[in-house]
């Protein structure tokens, strides 16, 4: 007996049915990315800290067997970006009396879209009582559109508003596509009797610093502070999707 044989011996004829029809899956993707690599400066301290990046899509499923599927599809990715520092009031003069701290929020802006056409190889694990694990491998090709971020840090000082400081990027890679590889574990829920909701949780890993710029630190009276600053979209996130079954093919 083979082991695919083996397999279908221990499952159910619906649970076999489903994955004898290949469907579309919709899903959604929650993540965090990881922080941008940003310059070091020991006056103003700047730095980046991790932010929220959503994603949505529709994928295709072509299921082998029971237990090994190939789903490619077209995906939507918003990332954000943020920025920290810590300026000290005695920079100014006349003196500020207080502090200028930037904290960077883990919302961030979600100012860049990314355009994914992902691929994954999926391999499934059935226990005794039919409940269904995952883990899977891939690559993406993603695409940026042209975006281009600038932020203005300003503090009133004397009845009128000071610019000190200014962090920008341009996240389109110079209009070329590139790869991030992933990986992912995951469970397949039951929902009615024959249809089912995935979960997975989702580690992608960019090649590429898709996002490039700098910052400026120009507080009037002192030498301008500048620095690179760049993301690359890296995330670890948790992706639930749904699947648009067909009408189910006879087992002979």
């Amino acid at each position: 007996m083979t082991v695919n044989a083996q397999v279908s011996s221990r499952l159910s004829e619906k649970t076999i049915s489903y994955f004898l029809n290949n469907q579309f899956r919709i899903s959604v993707r929650s993540a965090l990315a990881r922080k941008a690599i940003v310059a070091r400066n020991e006056t103003y301290n700047p730095g980046a800290s991790n932010f929220i990046s959503l994603a949505a899509g529709i994928d295709y499923c072509c299921h082998f067997n029971e237990s090994f599927s190939l789903i490619t599809g077209l995906h939507g990715l918003w990332h954000g970006s943020n920025f920290t520092f810590f300026v000290s009031g005695k920079n100014f003069q006349p003196e500020l009396g207080y502090d200028l701290i930037e904290r960077g929020p883990t919302s961030g802006d979600l100012q860049q879209g990314l355009i994914s056409l992902q691929s994954t190889i999926e391999k499934r694990w059935f226990t005794k009582k039919e409940k269904i694990w995952s883990t899977g491998l891939g690559l993406a090709l993603n695409y940026s559109p042209n975006t281009t971020y600038d932020n203005y840090y300003s503090v009133l000082q004397n009845g009128q508003w000071v610019n000190y400081a200014w962090m920008g990027y341009d996240a389109n890679n110079q209009s070329r596509p590139f790869f991030s590889a992933h990986a992912m574990v995951g469970y397949y829920w039951r929902i009615g009797k024959t249809n089912f909701l995935t979960t997975n949780l989702v580690i992608d890993y960019s090649f590429t610093y898709f996002a490039k710029g700098s910052y400026s630190f120009h507080i009037p009276g002192k030498p301008e502070v500048t620095g690179e600053y760049k993301i690359d979209g890296s995330y670890i996130g948790l992706d639930i999707g749904y699947n648009f079954t067909k009408r189910k093919k006879h087992l002979s």
